[in-house]
């Protein structure tokens, strides 16, 4: 069973190595009320700002079928994906964790959970017993069923507190406080 929020063995060392690895999805997207047209996704937006605060390595989950850039149409092959228990591939092969310490696992929650290419990506990482810190961007309210399916696809990782926030107001300097705070809870020190 994937252990929760116990950061101290993994991430207390000085500079634990650091992979970010994140699924984002450019064009229209989720904006208020409305969509509004993104050449680059919220989550990558997100996963590239703490990657430079941690000096960390990054991995882009890339699906080989791209996802529609309509939101209606990436919602459908969401739920289809779901319902037909799908599990999409991606462009690249997970890389060799034995260096690292921390994953730090980015995606938008789609639908209030985990995209499927982002579970078949912890699928097929070897995750083992180091330290998970999701972060996710929303633009509806999560509503916490996403433990279970960190605890299924990788039983015995520490699973860290996730970091939250509304892909419309990661500009908002106080998200920069909150990021920051998450990461120094996670027992992470930021480089700057």
């Amino acid at each position: 069973m994937c252990h929760e929020n116990n950061s101290e063995s993994q991430a207390g060392l000085s500079h634990p190595k650091t992979l970010v690895a994140y699924f984002s999805r450019p064009g229209l997207n989720m904006w208020y009320d409305d969509e509004k047209y993104m050449l680059v996704g919220q989550t990558q937006v997100l996963a590239t700002r703490i990657a430079r605060k941690l000096g960390a390595d990054t991995f882009a989950i890339e699906p080989i079928l791209t996802y529609p850039g309509n939101v209606e149409n990436c919602k459908n092959r969401h739920n289809l994906e779901l319902v037909a228990n799908l599990y999409p591939p991606f462009t690249r092969d997970v890389p060799d964790l034995e260096g690292y310490d921390v994953i730090l696992i980015g995606f938008p929650l789609w639908l209030t959970t985990v995209p499927r290419i982002v579970q078949n990506f912890i699928r097929k990482a070897d995750i083992g017993e180091r330290l998970i810190l999701p972060f996710y961007t929303y633009s509806i309210e999560p509503d916490g069923i996403l433990e279970p399916i960190f605890n299924d696809l990788a039983p015995e990782a520490t699973l860290g507190t996730p970091l939250t926030l509304r892909g419309e107001t990661l500009d908002d300097l106080e998200n920069d406080e909150k990021i920051q705070e998450w990461l120094t809870s996670a027992g992470l020190k930021p480089i700057f």
